[in-house]
């Protein structure tokens, strides 16, 4: 997703939890990966300070705790979109 974006010149931010999510974004203009695990209260300081049109939810299908945190923390932000690919559809 990150790359499409990319690809079409948007700025983007790809949050990875992990050094090895790091190491598998490929960096490229456009693009900011952070890394590090965030739980509710960083989700919503990173929404409330960033310059964010959208969330989108591209976790893993069995990442039910990170979508609940990241459910909540959009859900304050009213000028955020929040997205979520349909679990299991392997997009």
């Amino acid at each position: 997703m990150a790359e499409a974006l990319c690809a079409r010149q948007i700025d983007c931010m790809a949050s990875v939890a992990t050094e090895y999510g790091r190491e598998v974004m490929r960096q490229q203009e456009h693009l900011v990966i952070r890394e590090g695990r965030m739980g509710e209260p960083e989700m919503e300081e990173l929404m409330r300070t960033g310059t964010f049109l959208a969330v989108v939810d591209a976790t893993h299908p069995y990442a039910v705790e990170v979508t609940e945190h990241i459910k909540e923390s959009a859900k304050d932000q009213s000028s955020l979109f929040k997205a979520q690919p349909e679990h299991g559809s392997g997009a």
